[in-house]
């Protein structure tokens, strides 16, 4: 499989499903929602820093309108502007992400796996155009 594609990350991040939230965690061991990101697109070959925080910052990243994300761009949620949880857009609001464990869920209210806490919060969206093949 390619590396750098949005199928290799979106692939990538399936197949952690499962494993456990773990504060600070960048490891099979368990990972927290940026430590999660940023191994995912780490095995696929791309940099990104380790907090959400300087991940939002990142050059290649582009902030774009939910209309226009792709599987495998970025969600960042922020509360009193202050970014707290990023995850992999799926489409059609679907995300995977670390918050427990690493899961499927929707923003999407009545959609299954509807994450009405994230869906609350103020949504960045990053396209990842630039890092990939």
């Amino acid at each position: 499989m390619l590396l750098k594609t949005r199928d290799y990350i979106v692939h990538l991040a399936n197949s952690l499903l499962g494993v456990p939230y773990l504060w600070g965690g960048k490891s099979s061991f368990g990972y927290d929602c940026s430590g999660f990101v940023q191994m995912v697109l780490k095995t696929a070959g791309i940099f990104m820093p380790r907090n959400t925080g300087f991940q939002i910052k990142a050059d290649l990243l582009e902030e774009i309108s939910i209309t226009s994300t792709q599987p495998g761009d970025l969600v960042f949620f922020s509360e009193d502007n202050c970014i707290n949880h990023v995850a992999f857009t799926l489409g059609d609001g679907k995300i995977i992400h670390c918050s427990g464990e690493v899961k499927l869920e929707s923003i999407i209210e009545g959609e299954p796996g509807f994450n009405r806490t994230l869906a609350n919060l103020d949504h960045t969206y990053t396209s990842i155009a630039k890092m990939v093949n």
